[in-house]
């Protein structure tokens, strides 16, 4: 026996046919329906919580601030209807209020939604018609919030007949103008409109007095479940997701074009550069012979002009490309938006570290760098040499030798008299740079190889750095010293380079009076060489 006494609602009665079985039964059917309402809740609650992120970091777009409310009132209102898990949660909560809820959500939801339709297609909505919906909804939507649930609750079939005979022919309208007149992502959102427009009407039949208030209706047998608008809900949110993803990728694709046409500019204004460049070259021609250091100057700061078009030309089109992304607001995640200005971070870093190494490979071109010259004794150099960069291997995977000439590890007597002209500093750069290349380019427990050898009579030093990589072709070996030149079929996934550290240690040596040059064949290694004057009485120190 049920008993049922009902003194605020318009009508009575149990709602939905009772279900018997065993506990087992009915208590997996219970958390059945309840995992999906929490996951409907769930879900809408974060689409809500992300739309009006969206609008409080692009104000001007106010679509994703009503479809953002609407889907919050619908997240709520699912709490509160099928196993109205938040009365289980709170059951003390007011049965009234709880009720104000469920029904303001279904009265405000509808204006709130044509104001949603309104922003995305604003040349196809019927002002008048909107207005008109409006002014019922937010009215019904007051009289709930200021009267109790026996008063209000007569009025529910009004608003339910005026649904149906407004808000379906209307909705369906506007879904064919704008298929019709192809708006963009009138098809998805037309999609989930309508589905949602018929889980909405499923919904009012259910609740309504044709099947609540008579005991036989035909209408039973067609809808035997209420609460379907929260999925149709569901659906169109994934619809608007899918168009939000069309936006951005339009978007993407417009800064790709934009970005292609500044690279063709970008080229048409390199071609200037250098057409003005051979020109200039061309008149000062004459006056070489008497200008010989002002001519190495220019040519110095010409190809650093030349060097920074080139090469400062992609990241910094990568930069305006990320900046304009967030500027347009095209990106609203905060998180995302702090990728971005960490991608623009590392390209000026990058950036700084190449105008920087430029400036260096300019002035030693030039002669302008100040080098500080100091006469060392050869063999004590060459002992910090081997002492130090033995230390710098011992935490590597790949082994270092170091082959001194037998007549200086047993006679070290013999070059007491031999000294070197050097600035240490600038040195351990070439040093520096050779070996990183090595250990690059070096699989782990390959070897790493240092000789050191008197030659020219003991005129000259050769050192050479040798390593079991993968080698050099001869096409590319030709190459090496030149500036901005990568080796990049050797070169190791994620590895970032600038190209120029060879070309300085070039001109470090030959600033020293050296060379420096490379040996090498893919599959066995590559070997580099560079040479140092050697004298055989201390230099006073120059600069």
């Amino acid at each position: 026996m049920v008993q049922v006494a009902n003194f605020r609602h318009r009508s009575g009665g149990i709602l939905e046919s009772l279900y018997l079985g065993s506990q087992g039964q009915i208590t997996q059917l219970r958390n059945n329906n309840l995992a999906l309402e929490l996951f409907l809740f769930g879900s809408l609650f974060i689409i809500g919580l992300y739309h009006l992120g969206l609008f409080a970091f692009r104000t001007k777009d106010r679509s994703t601030l009503y479809f953002g409310i609407y889907t919050l009132m619908i997240a709520c209102r699912t709490l509160l209807v099928g196993e109205i898990y938040f009365i289980n949660l709170f059951p003390d909560f007011s049965w009234e209020i709880a009720h104000k809820i469920q029904t303001t959500a279904f009265y405000v939801g509808i204006p709130l939604f044509f104001m949603f339709l309104k922003t995305i297609f604003p040349q196809d909505i019927r002002p008048r018609l909107n207005r008109l919906i409006y002014i019922v909804g937010f009215a019904f939507g007051l009289l709930v919030l200021l009267t109790p649930a026996r008063i209000f609750t007569p009025f529910n079939p009004a608003y339910q007949l005026f649904f149906l005979l407004v808000v379906p022919a209307y909705i369906l309208y506007l879904v064919a103008v704008t298929c019709w007149r192809k708006r963009e992502g009138a098809y998805l959102i037309g999609i989930g409109v309508t589905i949602l427009l018929f889980c909405a009407v499923n919904d009012i039949i259910f609740l309504s007095i044709f099947l609540n208030d008579t005991e036989a209706h035909f209408l039973r047998s067609i809808v035997t479940r209420g609460n379907l608008s929260s999925w149709g809900l569901l659906i169109l949110v994934f619809a608007q997701s899918l168009v939000l993803a069309q936006k951005l990728s339009q978007s993407f694709s417009k800064t790709e074009l934009v970005t292609a046409e500044l690279r063709r500019l970008n080229d048409s204004l390199e071609e200037k550069v250098q057409e003005r460049t051979q020109a200039l070259e061309t008149s000062n021609k004459e006056l070489e012979k008497a200008y010989a250091a002002a001519s190495r100057s220019e040519k110095s700061r010409q190809f650093l002009v030349q060097n920074i078009s080139h090469d400062l030309r992609t990241p910094l089109t990568s930069i305006k490309g990320y900046v304009d992304t967030i500027l347009d607001g095209i990106v609203q995640d905060p998180e995302q938006q702090k990728k971005y200005l960490a991608r623009v971070a590392e390209k000026v870093i990058s950036i700084n570290h190449l105008v920087e190494q430029l400036t260096e490979l300019a002035r030693l071109e030039s002669r302008q760098s100040q080098l500080h010259f100091k006469s060392v004794p050869l063999f004590k150099y060459l002992e910090a040499i081997c002492e130090q960069y033995t230390l710098d291997f011992q935490a590597s995977t790949v082994e270092l030798q170091i082959r001194f000439p037998e007549d200086l590890v047993n006679h070290p007597g013999n070059t007491e008299d031999l000294f070197l002209n050097i600035d240490s500093e600038q040195l351990e750069r070439v040093f520096t740079n050779l070996f990183s290349n090595a250990l690059k380019h070096t699989p782990p427990g390959g070897q790493i190889s240092l000789s050191l050898r008197l030659i020219n009579d003991k005129k000259t030093l050769q050192l050479e750095v040798a390593d079991t990589g993968a080698g050099i072709s001869p096409e590319n070996l030709e190459h090496i010293f030149e500036r901005f030149y990568m080796v990049t079929k050797v070169r190791q996934p994620g590895e970032k380079g600038s190209g120029l550290g060879l070309a300085i240690a070039k001109e470090i040596v030959k600033y020293h009076g050296g060379q420096i040059w490379a040996e090498s064949e893919l599959g066995k290694g590559s070997r580099f060489f560079f040479t140092l004057p050697v004298s055989k009485q201390r230099s006073s120190c120059k600069t």
